[in-house]
């Protein structure tokens, strides 16, 4: 379970649809949900090897061996995976309108998992690049390579950090507790991915941050709290 990874969380249902435009090595390249990032977690992915194989891999219990599955590309490089519970459907077309089902699976996952993009050699020693485009996320933050250091630090910060009420009608509250810096900037993204709200260090003045929410849609918000290198991100749901 070794790759190059680029993702975010996913809480609850939701997708993500990328357009894999070259593959450059021997390898594969694609997109991915897993329950999380540690080696032999439960996951689906479906990925192409740029020339004529796509590779279907799954696993529904921890530790196991994945079912690997490859077949014929014929140009199918849109890819597609949803959520639904713990219904996990893979699709692929030749112009990102019209899919086609490779697979519909159910996969007892947390209510959290991790969603992303990947990119993997066919040997050991090998090497490959990849190139995505048209990405589109429903119901995720946007991607980030994870790090060691941004994990520890996110693990820690973690539970200083707060938004209520939660569901907000007019008015949130951001609590930044001990994690509070002058380096600190936040930004908030909706369901799929698009800054709604940016607020720069220098319009943060304490630990405590009124957001007005009164004019947002109603859904599902992502409110990511940078402080120097680390990020924590929090979910905010606006309900009248």
């Amino acid at each position: 379970d070794s790759h190059a990874y680029l993702g975010t969380q996913l809480c609850g249902d939701g997708e993500i649809i990328a357009q894999v435009t070259q593959v450059a090595g021997s390898g594969y390249a694609g997109i991915a949900m897993r329950e999380n990032l540690s080696a032999g977690s439960r996951m689906l992915q479906l990925g192409i090897d740029g020339v004529s194989l796509t590779k279907r891999e799954l696993r529904s219990n921890p530790g196991a061996v994945a079912f690997n599955h490859l077949f014929q590309t014929q140009g199918k490089n849109w890819l597609r995976l949803t959520r639904s519970g713990n219904t996990f459907t893979a699709y692929h077309s030749l112009d990102g309108i019209n899919w086609g089902i490779v697979i519909s699976t159910n996969i007892s996952m947390n209510s959290c998992i991790d969603i992303g993009l990947y990119a993997e050699n066919k040997t050991a020693n090998g090497s490959m690049t990849a190139t995505f485009e048209n990405v589109q996320l429903n119901g995720v933050a946007p991607l980030s390579a994870p790090s060691p250091s941004n994990v520890d630090m996110a693990n820690e910060l973690e539970p200083t950090i707060n938004v209520y009420p939660n569901p907000a009608t007019n008015e949130a509250w951001i609590d930044l507790g001990s994690g509070y810096d002058a380096q600190t900037n936040i930004a908030v993204f909706n369901h799929l991915g698009q800054l709604v709200q940016q607020i720069p260090a220098s319009a943060i003045e304490e630990s405590l941050l009124k957001l007005s929410v009164q004019n947002w849609d109603n859904g599902l918000y992502w409110i990511e709290v940078r402080i120097k290198d680390e990020v924590v991100t929090k979910r905010l749901v606006r309900q009248e």
